[in-house]
């Protein structure tokens, strides 16, 4: 589920992607995350920083919970190629205020769109360009390179651009010159 059925607060618009939840696959077996607790060690030391007066328990949920949404957005991403379309993309989106964004979409002047990283925020972008809508952001190469290539690849079917994190304000400012679409988390 992405958004949770907000897109984007600030434009007051919900998308929510049913049918991918169910899989078959149990979110709480212990088999499938057992590994994230071994590499959690940075994930620790930021949760330390960030809630210096949570326990190992409350770290232990807040970890385990990043790994099951972690699974559940690769997941919705690689069925979502398969099962959501420009021709049955009602039958599987809830929509709210979708109307709005459209029109504010056609408008002939620079947009951005500022998201976060809650729930599903690849799959928003993905359903942006469903709708034909041309995008970029912003984004650093990720460290393994066959998961840079996936999400690279997945960001690209339906017309978002990857504009490099470093050095990328000269290429941003051409883009909102040109009337464009700039996605930001």
């Amino acid at each position: 589920v992405f958004g949770r059925d907000r897109l984007d607060d600030a434009a007051r618009i919900g998308l929510h992607f049913d049918g991918l939840r169910d899989t078959g696959a149990d979110a709480g077996d212990d088999d499938l995350f057992e590994f994230g607790f071994r590499c959690g060690r940075v994930l620790r030391e930021n949760l330390s920083t960030a809630f210096p007066q949570w326990t190992d328990a409350q770290q232990d949920i807040c970890i385990r919970a990043m790994w099951e949404h972690l699974f559940l957005m690769l997941g919705e991403m690689t069925l979502s190629r398969r099962k959501l379309h420009r021709t049955n993309w009602r039958d599987h989106l809830k929509s709210v205020n979708i109307g709005q964004m459209m029109a504010l979409m056609w408008q002939p002047r620079p947009k951005v769109i500022v998201s976060a990283h809650y729930g599903n925020f690849e799959l928003a972008a993905y359903v942006i360009g469903l709708f034909g809508f041309e995008t970029y952001a912003v984004a650093r190469t990720l460290d393994n390179p066959y998961l840079d290539k996936f999400l690279n690849d997945f960001r690209a079917v339906h017309g978002q651009h990857l504009i490099e994190k470093d050095g990328s304000a000269v290429e941003i400012a051409l883009i909102l010159e040109r009337h464009g679409t700039l996605i930001l988390l």
